[in-house]
């Protein structure tokens, strides 16, 4: 009876096992180049956005200017928003990023433009945080007001849309504690704000406002926080410096 000259190895690897191992390769190497691409592609697509959004600004600013002059220097804030959105066929999408645009009125000269528009994404840091604060409090009285009229249940809370993003805002009863941005506040984290009504709570104790308006805001978004009281007015970060 011959022996069979073929040695076995119990830990060869066949060729199956060879082409399985090269496919697992190639899939992790798949994936480590999308895991890197990634911020390198959020980085062009913002930077293309940015970009977009100062073109478009840049061009509605020149119609407004010469709405203006024609005008004899006499334009409103409601009327530079209407020429604007006139020129660029829309208003709510002037920014390639979704940004919430707004009128800001400046100090200009005489000969100036008392106007200028300012996008709550790419518009200055401290500037953007103000502004943006200001429209969420200004959507949530809008929202109070309306459930106060139709004799509504008042919200617990707003959901509105920011700078193309849906931001909850809760109802609460006590001061938030911000006092700087989020990226240095612990809890939280992104955009943020909430809402406080008199009579309720902390917040809505001593002040003359009537019964369940709204008398306390409190924002912040990444680099700056705006507070606001109907004793205070508006403090925070963003409104020092």
């Amino acid at each position: 009876m011959k022996r069979s000259n073929t040695k076995t190895y119990p830990f060869a690897i066949g060729s199956r096992g060879i082409a399985r191992a090269i496919v697992i390769l190639l899939v992790l190497v798949l994936i480590m180049a999308v895991v890197v691409s990634i911020p390198t592609y959020r980085y062009f697509r913002d930077r293309s956005r940015e970009l977009g959004c100062a073109a478009a600004l840049r061009s509605a600013r020149g119609q407004v200017i010469i709405a203006y002059l024609n005008a004899g220097n006499q334009t409103s804030a409601k009327e530079v928003k209407a020429v604007a959105a006139l020129a660029m066929n829309g208003w709510d999408d002037l920014c390639p990023a979704g940004g919430n645009v707004y009128v800001v009125e400046t100090k200009g000269g005489e000969n100036e433009m008392p106007y200028d528009l300012v996008c709550g994404i790419h518009g200055p840091a401290r500037q953007r945080c103000r502004l943006n604060a200001g429209f969420v409090l200004d959507t949530v009285r809008d929202r109070v007001t309306e459930a106060l009229a139709l004799n509504k249940p008042l919200p617990e809370s707003v959901t509105l849309t920011l700078n193309g993003e849906e931001l909850t805002v809760p109802l609460t009863e006590t001061p938030s504690g911000w006092v700087r941005g989020t990226s240095i506040t612990t809890g939280v984290e992104g955009t943020v704000a909430v809402f406080g009504l008199s009579g309720r709570g902390e917040v809505g104790a001593d002040t003359d406002l009537p019964e369940n308006a709204v008398c306390y805001l409190s924002f912040a978004d990444e680099n700056y926080c705006a507070n606001w009281s109907d004793r205070t007015g508006w403090t925070g970060t963003a409104y020092e410096g």
